[in-house]
């Protein structure tokens, strides 16, 4: 079940949106008491429940402020317990800069906070935030787009882990300061 808000004005546009999925038979993965290993486990009734907002505010012709924030909550309904890998609330506040002429820059703030709601047995989420930009240039040539994209994350080089980001239960850091270069071609 979801239910949704949606705002379209000259200089503004914004949406809301709550659900609710309950899903029956489950099957997720629960860390064993002892050698680190993870079972397969099956949750008879579990439930998601979650917000979701997100906004653009055009500031000036060329600005334009955009941002986002979730959250979603899972519950194990049989053993009114916390489900494992529910993202923790979560985000991205940006500003935007571009031209008609096809040159376009912009600064992001992705984040996401604590996350308690854990099941007993599995480890806590910490709060992370990275800064990223991107900077790019949008031409046409004959029939196809093109689009030149440099773009650097994790200007800070803050050490983090994304809580969602594991393999089989070891908690992988998310990488550094990292640059990259794209070209991307509609035809």
């Amino acid at each position: 079940l979801e239910a949704g808000l949606h705002y379209t004005g000259e200089n503004l546009r914004g949406s809301a949106a709550a659900f609710v999925n309950v899903v029956d038979d489950l099957i997720t993965a629960m860390p064993e008491a002892t050698g680190g290993n993870e079972r397969m486990q099956n949750v008879a009734k579990a439930q998601f429940t979650g917000v979701e907002l997100d906004g653009e505010w055009r500031l000036a012709p060329a600005w334009t402020a955009y941002g986002s924030v979730a959250f979603v909550e899972g519950r194990d309904k049989t053993g009114d317990e916390y489900l494992r890998f529910t993202p923790p609330l979560n985000g991205l506040l940006g500003v935007r800069y571009e031209q008609e002429l096809g040159f376009w820059a912009a600064l992001e703030l992705d984040w996401a906070a604590h996350q308690g709601h854990t099941p007993k047995g599995t480890p806590d989420g910490e709060s992370w935030a990275s800064l990223n930009a991107r900077l790019g240039y949008r031409f046409t040539v004959g029939p196809t787009q093109h689009e030149i994209v440099v773009s650097g994350e994790n200007l800070a080089n803050a050490d983090y882990t994304n809580y969602l980001s594991t393999s089989r239960g070891v908690a992988l850091s998310e990488p550094g300061i990292n640059c990259t270069a794209s070209w991307r071609v509609e035809f």
